[in-house]
């Protein structure tokens, strides 16, 4: 009984000086961290942190205006695959094609204009330094109109992005086509993003607004009469400027300027021979 008696006092006492020993510990390192004699680490951020927000992303936002709401778009979301039978449904015919006895010669005046040569014939210009003429990494629901290179303007905020080559519009009757996708978040409110055609440095000849109501939903072909520069040797651009609010992107593929074919028609042969001995 005795022996009991006396372990409890000496089990607390021993326990009395672990504690003071460890205050004393912590307070000499604290005072040798204060003195530069040890190396104190902060405390890690990590769990403060916040997720990223990607409205303010320097990165392209290449789902903007892509798969919007169809109850509140008015229309349906289109998915990458439901894309492989649209070129066909909506590949206009092609007007110059020769027919029998007769050779249309009506060549693109527009070097590279499906861009499947890469940016092969084209200048480019982008205030945030991005690709345009592209073939990777384009949104899952956007494929080009044909082949695998697309031009890609806009896509990031406060961004002008350009595509331009010199040519030479056809003497007669020139007409430019071309295909292009809309997809943007930006309100339709007068001050929203926008894309344009120029012929020379400030003829702008078709306007493209870039807002969510303007939204194409796919390939849409657009025509333009550039008579206006019939035989002339010009500068020739494509571009998009964006504000600082919402994303807009524009798809530009297949892109043609040809003037009214020239026919070369093949006489018959016995008419040929007639004529060879006059």
């Amino acid at each position: 009984m005795n022996l009991k008696r006396v372990a409890l006092p000496v089990t607390l006492s021993l326990g009395l000086v672990m504690a003071v020993l460890l205050l004393l510990t912590r307070t000499s390192n604290l005072s040798r961290a204060q003195a530069g004699e040890v190396t104190a680490y902060p405390i890690p951020a990590a769990a403060e942190a916040s997720a990223p927000d990607i409205t303010t992303s320097p990165a392209r936002v290449p789902t903007a205006g892509l798969s919007p709401d169809p109850a509140a778009a008015g229309k349906a979301t289109v998915a990458r695959d439901s894309l492989a039978g649209l070129e066909q449904e909506h590949e206009p015919r092609d007007q110059n094609a020769p027919q029998a006895g007769i050779s249309a010669v009506n060549s693109n005046a527009i070097v590279n204009g499906g861009f499947e040569d890469g940016p092969t014939g084209w200048d480019e210009y982008s205030e945030k330094e991005e690709p345009l003429i592209v073939n990777r990494g384009l949104p899952a629901t956007v494929s080009p109109h044909s082949g695998e290179w697309v031009a890609w303007l806009g896509g990031v905020h406060d961004e002008i992005s350009i595509i331009s080559q010199v040519v030479e519009i056809p003497a007669k009757d020139p007409i430019l086509r071309y295909w292009i996708w809309i997809a943007s978040n930006d309100l339709c409110d007068g001050d929203d993003d926008a894309g344009s055609v120029l012929i020379g440095s400030d003829n702008v000849v078709d306007e493209i607004p870039l807002c969510f109501d303007r939204n194409t939903g796919g390939w849409t072909r657009r025509e333009v009469d550039v008579g206006a520069f019939a035989g002339q040797t010009v500068a020739f651009q494509i571009r998009a400027v964006t504000n600082s609010t919402q994303y807009s992107n524009l798809f530009v593929d297949d892109v043609t300027l040809r003037g009214a074919a020239r026919e070369l028609v093949y006489l018959p042969m016995m008419l040929r021979g007639i004529s060879a001995n006059r």
